[in-house]
């Protein structure tokens, strides 16, 4: 009986034993506890720990801590990892935090991923470990260690925190996130899959053992060990606020965008209509004359010596006083003048496009300059070369001007071109991979791939062309600014010698430019066709010479065909004819001047200096016709009449070349006998009447086409290698420029968290803010040419001052540590070598081992750096402890524009705005001895798309103001925007309107025709066609055309085309048109004017040639 109870209770006991395993099955197991040694798969393995292999039950929850890393695990279940486990993932975390925390629905999904591979009181239902033996970092004892898991994961899981973090935006980089977390994949080839599978490799250079992700998804491919579950959670929408936080705001997650942004108002067109009339002036007389007038001419041209020629094209088109030019200097007075630009644009020739199986199996199509042996090793050898230009002035250098972002710590040149996706390095071109993921060999290619579409497009692959861009700064100093133009120089000189070799164009086409060479064209233009301009007026001075030596002169030249009277006098016939003409003169120079006077109202210097310009000259002009033109033209009529030569007028001819008969020349034949009796019958001037009636009607009907804007390749010569630059820019460009949004901030605290959300994106901020709005227009910028959300330096600040990794500083001198502790260290050493001092202090974090932030002194002696780094306490005015205090953000301002970005804390702020915020320093430290700065002025930039033509320009300037509109009604503040390249001035294309000569023409012929003692009408108009048809003929339009025909040999296309096309055309149309039009337009105003006494005239004659009233109509 004793043998049977013992054997019942044995029984009973291994039932227990049974239960109790079957349930911790049930449960779940840990597959690890604790970390054990550090990771040897990383080079720097800092924090970066292989775990304890455990099998067995969750162990306690340390509370505070795993309710401030994990808040979504239940403590009371217990946790699989330890309390410096938890430690390590807040740090990572940290890093994660700085580029994802602007979104706090996003930052929480992100976290539960880690969070439940890490510490899940059940991770053997979806974990499984590999074991390998390891040293333990404190015993050395040899311990069994995780050193790679499997990690099981639902799709949904995966899909929904992917959708919550996907459009969260990194100011810094003009883009999302996604952008800096995907890696090769960049956000545009980005998936869920791709996104968890580059978060658990060691290649991304934080994971400190390989993460194996297997998905729902993709069962067929992997088999499931039995016993196996995916992790799912609960994942919140990235509009849903987590643990008492703000959602994420609409800059970051689409479906919490306000329905007020879901219409923009399109404003109408503004239309301009400008009209340019012609100038003159006033009289006198006087036989002195010509000796007085001849010493103020000379005296007149003297101020030429005094002459500067304006090149700068802001200088000629931006009115000091308009919108765009009070922007500019605002900027460049408070940041920095606008970057000096060198480019070089390279197309490929002689070259085919070639196919290429990438490594997603598909069949790409490369553009010729992927070729790398004829092209790409050319090309880098160019950029080297460019990099190695010296002057020989000065020996000024390119690092000498350049802009190098991370100075004073690094002194590499801003250089931008395709080789930097390979680090400038022919031996990373030639690098060549095993991709695990498509078992493919990755080539240059296949590089190329993923990180061209990650900013741009897709088929940046099919490109023939590229560009070369170096940047520098723009200084106002003069010395400073020499060194720049010098070295331009040099590179132009090095350019024009380098393209001349045709083995180093052989396979490329190169157009290229710089800062000064758009100023040194145009004045090169200045002078380049002065030959040209000289020929042109020596020709008109020989065709005015020739008609000066015809009989009746003064009356050709001021447009009277009236012989010398039988008793009149020299001077007699001098004066009467001045004395009918000059008053018509008088009405057509006050017309001409007043007119261009008027366009001095224009406050475009470049358009007021000519209409100044040209109305002055059009008065000293008027004064020089009534006073020296005169008194000369009469003593060359004396020297005619005395048979003397005009050239040698010493020289007296023989009575046989006394011309006898002084009359009629061709031209006068010509009108008199053929054309104005033909203009003169009845259906051609109804025919006249109709047709150019009907082209004016055409030529309004087309104003509103015409396009404002001067075609910048026009502005230079034929043969500019700035002409071939701005050719290629227009079929080859692919970006917009940069467009800042200034913020005056002089009278608005920022560090107030109500102001900040009117300008920042992240959560929290408003709906309304500058950052969302910005972000809100460049989903449409093939209407706002907004490319991308603005760079946010606020919302990075905000990140930075909260990040443990990132704002720390040395209270012994408080100024600011290095959040990229180990790369600034380095970086000093080279500097501190370069220029041979003895010592140098070095920051350190107060977490890092004294080994990692030693310098070896020159006995080899391991100098720790005396004065340790502090975190940045958070002000005790702090609202929300997720943003700096008011205190605190005045505090650290400065510091985090002195701290460079790296791996451990992207949010730093030096390279992205040192140049982008302005601070006001308090006068007085605050009560904890912080130094305090305000924002006084900050801006926002973004980039345009693409601009080619001077319609893009002046629409983006008209939309960007527009969006500056909108921004500051929505914020209250005071906005600016200011696009370079972009200047506010009313240029216009093509066809200028020549009036003055019309003018002039009409006001002659209406006095002509009213002076005229013909019977009727229809002679009056015959008699003032034939008279002052012929002269207006020979006089302006064979005169000016004999001139201008010249100019078609000009380099310069403002002449070839503006002035060759335009005026000839014009004097054409004016020589031939003028007479049908005028003719039966001054048929109608006298008709108007003396009804009465040409109703008379009109009843006569029609009684003597017995015509009926009702042919005499209108064209009578």
């Amino acid at each position: 009986m004793l043998f049977g109870i013992i054997n019942s209770m044995i029984e009973e006991e291994e039932t227990k034993l049974l239960i109790g395993a079957l349930l911790k099955v049930a449960c779940g197991r840990c597959i690890w506890f604790e970390n054990c040694s550090q990771s040897p798969y990383l080079e720097n393995n800092a924090d970066k720990w292989l775990n304890c292999a455990y099998d067995g039950e969750a162990k306690e929850a340390p509370l505070l801590k795993l309710e401030r890393i994990c808040p979504h695990l239940d403590p009371s279940e217990g946790v699989c990892c330890s309390e410096k486990q938890l430690d390590v993932m807040e740090k990572n975390f940290n890093i994660s935090a700085s580029i994802l925390g602007r979104c706090p629905t996003c930052l929480h999904n992100f976290k539960k991923n880690f969070c439940a591979m890490t510490c899940h009181p059940q991770q053997s239902y979806f974990l499984q470990g590999q074991v390998m033996t390891s040293n333990h970092f404190e015993t050395q004892e040899e311990v069994s260690v995780i050193s790679n898991v499997t990690y099981y994961v639902a799709d949904e899981f995966v899909q929904r925190v992917y959708d919550s973090c996907k459009n969260v935006v990194t100011p810094s980089v003009s883009g999302t996130a996604l952008k800096l977390m995907c890696g090769k994949w960049g956000d545009k080839l980005c998936s869920p899959y791709r996104w968890f599978r580059y978060l658990g490799s060691l290649s991304n250079g934080f994971t400190p053992f390989q993460i194996d992700y297997v998905f729902s998804g993709e069962t067929r491919h992997h088999p499931i060990p039995e016993g196996i579950q995916f992790y799912n959670t609960v994942v919140e929408s990235c509009d849903v606020g987590v643990n008492g936080s703000e959602p994420c705001s609409c800059a970051d997650c689409e479906s919490a965008w306000s329905i007020i942004f879901l219409a923009i108002v399109i404003a109408s067109k503004i239309l301009k209509t400008q009209s340019n009339l012609s100038n003159g002036s006033s009289n006198h007389e006087g036989q002195i004359l010509s000796y007085v007038s001849l010493s103020i001419a000379i005296g007149l041209c003297t101020g030429i010596f005094w002459l500067n020629v304006t090149t700068d094209p802001i200088e000629l088109w931006a009115s000091p006083s308009s919108r765009s030019r009070v922007e500019r200097d605002f900027f460049d007075k408070t940041f920095r003048p606008f970057y000096r630009i060198t480019q070089v644009i390279v197309k490929a020739k002689n070259l085919s496009s070639f196919k290429y199986d990438d490594f997603l199996g598909e069949t790409k199509s490369f553009g010729p300059i992927f070729h790398k042996e004829e092209f790409l090793f050319p090309l880098l050898e160019l950029q080297k070369n460019i990099e190695n230009i010296k002057t020989k002035e000065n020996g000024i250098t390119l690092k000498d001007i350049c802009h190098a972002p991370l100075e004073p710590i690094s002194d590499v040149c801003n250089i931008q071109n395709i080789w930097s996706y390979w680090q400038d390095n022919q031996n990373e071109l030639e690098k060549i991979e095993f991709n695990s993921d498509t078992n493919h060999n990755d080539t240059y290619l296949d590089h190329f791939i993923v990180c061209s579409r990650n900013p741009t497009t897709s088929q940046a692959e099919n490109t023939d062309e590229t560009i070369l861009y170096v940047e520098g700064p723009n200084p106002e100093e003069i010395k400073k600014l020499e060194k720049a133009l010098e070295w331009e120089k040099a590179y132009v000189e090095f350019m024009l010698e380098w393209t001349k070799n045709p083995e180093n164009t052989k396979y490329m086409d190169i157009a290229f430019t710089s800062e000064r060479s758009i100023e040194d064209e145009l004045a090169k233009e200045t002078y380049g066709d002065i030959s040209t301009i000289a020929v042109s007026y020596i020709i008109m001075f020989i065709y005015i010479t020739f008609s000066l030596g015809e009989k009746y002169n003064v009356e050709k030249i001021y447009g009277r065909k009236d012989p010398r009277g039988a008793t009149e006098t020299h001077v007699e016939h001098v004066g009467r004819i001045v004395g009918e003409v000059a008053p018509s003169m008088l009405l057509t120079s006050v017309t001409e001047s007043t007119c261009f006077f008027l366009g001095a109202i224009s406050d475009m210097p470049a358009v007021r200096a000519f209409a100044l310009y040209a109305g002055m000259a059009l008065l000293i002009d008027f004064l020089m016709q009534v006073t020296c033109f005169i008194s000369l033209i009469s003593l060359d009529m004396a020297r005619q009449n005395d048979n003397y030569y005009d050239i040698i007028c010493c020289v007296r001819g023989s009575k046989k070349n006394v011309r006898q008969n002084g009359g009629e020349g061709v031209v006068y034949k010509l009108f008199k006998h053929f054309y104005a009796p033909f203009v003169m019958k009845e259906w051609v001037r109804a025919a006249v009447v109709i047709i150019f009636f009907g082209w004016f009607c055409t030529s309004l009907a087309v104003t509103p086409r015409i396009e404002v804007g001067l075609d910048q390749k026009l502005s230079m010569p034929d043969d500019s290698f700035v002409l071939k630059y701005f050719t290629f820019i227009e079929k080859y460009l692919s970006v917009g420029p940069p467009v800042y949004f200034v913020v005056d901030s002089s009278n608005v605290d920022l560090s107030l968290p109500g102001i900040q959300n009117k300008f920042c994106g992240g959560a929290g901020c408003s709906d309304e803010s500058l950052n969302s709005l910005i972000n809100l227009w460049s989903k449409q910028p093939e209407k706002t040419y907004i490319a991308a959300p603005a760079q946010s330096w606020i919302d990075d600040y905000l990140a930075w001052t909260i990040d443990d990794s990132c704002c720390k500083y040395r209270a012994v001198d408080m100024s600011v540590c290095q959040s990229n502790g180990e790369m600034l260290m380095i970086l000093m050493t080279m500097i501190m070598r370069k220029k041979k001092r003895r010592k140098a202090t070095f920051y350190y974090y107060e977490d890092e081992d004294d080994n990692q932030n030693s310098v070896q002194t020159k006995k080899g002696r391991s100098k720790r750096a005396t004065d340790s780094c502090i975190k940045c306490p958070n002000s005790d005015d702090a609202i929300d402890l997720k943003r700096p205090g008011p205190k605190a953000f005045r505090r650290y301002m400065k510091w985090f524009l002195e701290d460079n970005p790296g791996e451990r804390c992207p949010k730093a702020g030096h390279a992205a705005y040192s140049q982008s915020v302005r601070l006001k320093a308090h006068p007085q430290k605050d009560n904890e001895s912080f130094f305090q700065y305000n924002v006084i002025a900050s801006n926002f930039m973004t980039f345009h798309t693409i601009l080619k033509t001077p319609k893009d320009y002046y629409e983006a300037l008209r939309w960007a103001r527009r969006l500056s509109s909108e921004i500051e009604n929505s914020i209250n503040g005071n906005l600016t925007d200011k696009s370079q390249g972009v200047h506010d001035s009313d240029q216009f294309n093509g066809n200028d309107v020549f009036l003055e000569h019309f003018s002039k023409c009409c006001q002659s012929r209406k006095f002509s025709h009213g002076s005229c003692m013909e019977e009727t009408k229809i002679l009056r108009a015959k008699s003032t066609i034939i008279n002052m048809g012929s002269s207006v003929l020979s006089g302006i339009t064979l005169t000016k055309f004999g001139g201008i025909i010249v100019l078609a040999f000009a380099n310069s296309q403002i002449f070839s085309i503006f002035l060759l096309s335009n005026v000839s055309g014009n004097c054409t149309y004016w020589g031939c048109a003028w007479p049908h039009i005028s003719t039966c337009s001054l048929e109608l105003y006298w008709t108007s004017h003396q009804s009465t006494q040409d109703g008379n005239d009109a009843t006569k004659k029609t009684k003597k040639t017995g015509l009926s009233q009702s042919k005499a109509d209108i064209f009578k």
